[in-house]
């Protein structure tokens, strides 16, 4: 749209601090649409399983930046250096370390990267991982929902974390000016995205419509806001399973 209203191309681009500080760059605007491009000169990436294992192309991992722009260390914070650096092997192909990103994204065919989420972030169920985002991206593609977060929160019953959504439902749907949501809607909600995510990705946790999702200057969702409101809950009903 930004090309075609001012004739000007934006391309999307990634990098850290601590890689001093851009790593990827699409060539063109419009190459690899959703993604930030392939590595820019003498940089290695590789895409980590969480046993430190690379995993294929088109399959998420943890990304891990090798090159002569990663930094040295954080200052006078070894535990952290160390956490953050995995010294180059001869399986991992570089004379530098690897700054492991704390980032989940893929790879695709073409050497473009796409960024999914944050390793921080994801929803540990019963030995699988769930990206938050992903389950996001879904969601908001159904017709009821404007917009949404998706957070982990730990089932007793079931001895794990499982993923729950919050929605923001959508004023106005078709001829309707205002739909009023409550768990019947969300319970349809949660099989419609039950019938196009894998199984162990279904929002075990339930649905909650709110009136907004918290975000930050930058638009980031604020996760903590919502895990923070279903802590809170739990500590005043500490009997009470989610």
């Amino acid at each position: 749209m930004v090309k075609e209203r001012l004739g000007v191309g934006v391309r999307q681009a990634y990098g850290l601090s601590e890689t001093s500080p851009v790593t990827h760059m699409q060539l063109e605007y419009d190459n690899g649409l959703g993604s930030v491009g392939p590595p820019l000169a003498n940089q290695i990436v590789k895409f980590m399983s969480p046993s430190g294992t690379e995993v294929p192309v088109g399959k998420e991992g943890e990304v891990w930046i090798s090159g002569p722009n990663v930094f040295l260390g954080y200052h006078n914070n070894p535990d952290a250096t160390s956490a953050a650096l995995v010294t180059s092997s001869p399986s991992l192909k570089s004379k530098y370390p690897f700054f492991k990103t704390g980032d989940i994204g893929f790879q695709d065919p073409r050497g473009n990267m796409y960024i999914t989420d944050r390793v921080k972030e994801l929803i540990k169920y019963k030995g699988y991982q769930v990206a938050p985002a992903e389950l996001e991206g879904v969601l908001v593609e159904h017709e009821w929902v404007e917009d949404c977060c998706v957070v982990g929160v730990f089932d007793k019953e079931r001895e794990t974390e499982v993923p729950i959504g919050f929605l923001v439902g959508k004023v106005s749907v078709g001829k309707e000016d205002r739909k009023v949501y409550g768990d019947r809607e969300g319970m349809e909600v949660e099989k419609w995205l039950g019938g196009r995510v894998a199984d162990y990705k279904r929002l075990r946790g339930g649905v909650r419509w709110v009136e907004s999702i918290s975000k930050s200057a930058s638009g980031k969702i604020l996760r903590r806001v919502f895990k923070d409101q279903i802590k809170k809950e739990e500590e005043a009903m500490p009997n009470t399973l989610m």
